[in-house]
């Protein structure tokens, strides 16, 4: 499905959205794209919460084969997936104008598509709404929203709150913490961090003298091979793309080459191949309503948009939702060291709530899976 809008100056607007779960009785949760501005909504149906993951080791060429997957976000609520800004996934402007793009535009493009959604699917109404993932998109557009409900819009719409996943929320907090998080993962031994921390005084991204910014370069010289994402998991390229995209050998032989390579055993972004593959086979397009022309190659990611990143902070719409009751879900891995569950804590802390609830276990079938604290509408704690 796409929606469509005209967007004067910038041309026609078209961001591809994938409803799943389409019942009225759940609650209903606009998954806006990936973590990352560029990166298509369709990895997070795939590869994250949605119902549905490709047969990576039983491909055997051709169009891979898509399989049920129980664990989803789907079982207990309505989930659209919006590729958005435009440029991203199949999504895409008539005009060159149209694929400029910022966190305001990205805002207000979402804000005009959740009311279109509600205006062409009313039986929806009713549903609590939630905003989920971007960290610094979701809690402004969640505002944008509950501005929207106290004016004369007629829309009312049922927004309960927000979730947001290893949310990138401050970039003082988020950047300066991925140091003092390796350290205490021993990746960064005691000496070294000391030695930094003295001399940068917390600030290691723009360092304020010479002796800080040697301790910064020996500290990145040391961590550049680790993933960031997953410290714990193998730093591997994005696609695997060159595995199955050598021309001179036969598919089988290509095949072969994926499978029985370290990338398929070990990185979990082995499969991220296979959506390439699917998302560009011109019967997936015909079926999916692609116009013809408008988007040449599906990108998983699209890293040369022309994005402008204007939001330094959206700490103040957090504390700003959460006192107009609206309930927030903030979870964090602990192992993903680009936007660490330190620097999560700290702008949680900055808001100054108090605690309902103290850290604690939480569990499923009586192991620990993880640790929350609650506050006011407010939980938080690493999966």
């Amino acid at each position: 499905m796409a929606w469509q809008a005209r967007g004067g100056g910038r041309g026609e607007i078209l961001l591809l959205l994938h409803p799943v779960g389409e019942e009225p009785g759940g609650g209903l949760c606009p998954a806006l794209a990936d973590r990352w501005a560029g990166c298509s909504a369709f990895s997070g149906l795939i590869y994250e919460i949605g119902p549905l993951f490709f047969y990576f080791h039983g491909y055997k060429g051709g169009l891979p084969t898509l399989l049920y997957k129980a664990d989803s976000w789907t079982k207990i609520s309505s989930v659209i997936f919006v590729d958005s800004p435009p440029g991203t996934g199949f999504s895409y402007a008539t005009r060159a104008q149209g694929l400029n793009s910022s966190d305001a535009i990205v805002v207000h493009q979402l804000y005009t598509f959740i009311q279109k959604w509600f205006d062409d699917h009313p039986q929806f109404f009713s549903n609590p709404l939630y905003i989920y993932f971007c960290g610094i998109i979701i809690p402004t557009l969640t505002m944008e929203i509950a501005k929207g409900k106290e004016s004369s819009d007629e829309r009312h719409l049922n927004l309960k709150g927000y979730i947001a996943g290893n949310p990138l929320t401050d970039t003082t907090h988020d950047d300066n913490s991925k140091f003092p998080f390796l350290h205490s993962l021993g990746i960064i031994d005691d000496e070294l961090y000391e030695v930094a921390r003295k001399n940068c005084k917390g600030d290691y991204m723009t360092p304020p003298n010479s002796q800080c910014a040697n301790s910064v370069q020996a500290i990145r010289d040391c961590i550049r091979d680790v993933n960031d994402l997953h410290i714990l998991e193998p730093r591997c390229e994005e696609d695997g793309i060159s595995l199955v995209s050598d021309n001179s050998a036969s598919s089988h032989d290509r095949r072969t080459k994926l499978l029985e390579s370290a990338v398929s055993s070990i990185c979990r972004n082995a499969t991220y191949v296979l959506s390439k593959i699917w998302a560009n086979d011109e019967a997936v397009r015909e079926s999916l309503g692609i116009h013809k022309g408008t988007v040449t190659t599906w990108e998983r990611c699209n890293h040369d948009l022309l994005y402008k990143k204007q939001i330094v902070s959206s700490v103040e719409y957090h504390l700003s939702l959460i006192t107009q009751g609206y309930r927030g879900l903030v979870y964090s891995g602990d192992h993903d060291s680009v936007v660490s569950l330190i620097g999560t804590q700290g702008w949680l802390r900055s808001l100054n709530l108090s605690i309902t609830h103290g850290w604690r276990p939480w569990y499923v079938n009586s192991q620990v899976v993880g640790y929350f604290c609650k506050m006011p509408s407010l939980p938080w704690g690493p999966p």
